[in-house]
């Protein structure tokens, strides 16, 4: 889709996932986090897009202008394609639409649950063409970055229409405007430009991230709580007794990570006890795969020479791809379990 927003300077309403705390705690999408978020508009005042597209966002905008006429011609209702953004009155953000729908009269359209709404007033289109359909195509980060767009453009409700590359069958999800939500979008997007003005960061919000924003002192001396707080000690007494809480809890995490993994394997041992030769089985809950794979034998081959005259810089090198290559492969089966 166009974008509007101008990274650097606005906030678009894809940033809204990652800016907008959900129940007190800001959410890494797709591995990224607020403070990533700041990077990308800190680089962009410094001339350095760190916007490289992915391949979903790239298969989504050379696909939306065909969705769009797609989903005209299948529905029946006139969609608009601006070609401006939505400034809202208040914050700083933008909304970039892939379609605008003025004085809808009592258009009925049903979600995914089977729930057949009925649309008055302005809405807008949100295309979305991922390959695979979604459980509930009205995700979290979905929602977000829709009610900044009726923030933005005064919308009344919003389509998210999603249609999955691999069955072509929509997967309709209607979200209506909340005042409560744009309220904390806007008041989110305040402290995000906050943030910007002043230099500074969110706190950590992932243990790497901690890693990389908090600095270490460099120094070897060992602070002794273990029989208890020592005054003078630069983690106050109050602080001393939350981080022995957290250790504790730390270690009972560990603990539970290593049963479940002992769990887990014991479990997968006995499916495919069970299964023995059986490859598939479709169950109430999930599919059990334990497919075969024939693996090719290959004869030894050297298609690098060995020579002790290669240049210095590219010897090593030279020698492990050589050596990868001259050992042979014999043919051989196995199996690979999955549970999906």
């Amino acid at each position: 889709m166009a974008k509007y927003s101008v990274t650097g300077q606005q906030s678009g309403c894809s940033d809204l996932p990652l800016i907008v705390p959900v129940e007190g705690k800001y959410q890494t999408v797709f591995g990224k986090t607020a403070n990533d978020c700041l990077r990308r508009h800190r680089a962009a005042q410094e001339g350095i897009s760190l916007d490289s597209p992915t391949r979903p966002m790239i298969r989504g905008n050379v696909w939306e202008d065909a969705t769009r006429d797609f989903w005209i011609e299948e529905y029946g209702l006139h969609v608009d394609h601006p070609d401006h953004g939505f400034k809202d009155k208040t914050a700083n953000l933008v909304a970039s639409l892939d379609g605008l729908m003025e004085d809808v009269s009592k258009f009925a359209i049903t979600d995914f649950r089977g729930v057949t709404h009925v649309l008055n007033g302005r809405g807008a289109l949100e295309i979305k063409i991922p390959g695979y359909k979604s459980d509930d195509p009205l995700t979290t980060s979905r929602y977000l970055q829709v009610q900044g767009q009726m923030a933005c453009a005064d919308l009344d409700w919003v389509i998210i229409a999603e249609l999955p590359t691999v069955t072509f069958e929509w997967n309709i999800a209607v979200c209506y405007r909340h005042k409560g939500t744009i309220d904390r979008i806007r008041e989110a997007v305040g402290i995000f430009w906050a943030y910007m003005e002043n230099d500074a960061d969110y706190p950590p919000i992932t243990s790497t991230e901690a890693s990389r924003l908090i600095g270490g002192n460099r120094s070897k001396e060992v602070i002794d709580f273990s029989t208890g707080w020592v005054e003078g000690s630069p983690i106050s007494e109050d602080d001393a007794k939350t981080l022995n809480d957290l250790v504790h809890e730390y270690q009972i995490a560990e603990q539970k990570l290593k049963e479940g993994k002992d769990q887990k394997e014991q479990v997968t041992l006995d499916i495919q006890n069970i299964l023995g030769p059986v490859e598939r089985v479709t169950m109430p809950q999930a599919s059990v795969y334990w497919t075969t794979i024939d693996i090719k034998s290959k004869p030894a081959v050297a298609t690098v020479p060995l020579t002790d005259d290669l240049p210095i810089e590219h010897a090593d090198i030279v020698r492990k791809i050589a050596k990868k290559i001259a050992e042979p492969r014999s043919s051989k089966l196995s199996r690979r379990f999955q549970i999906r």
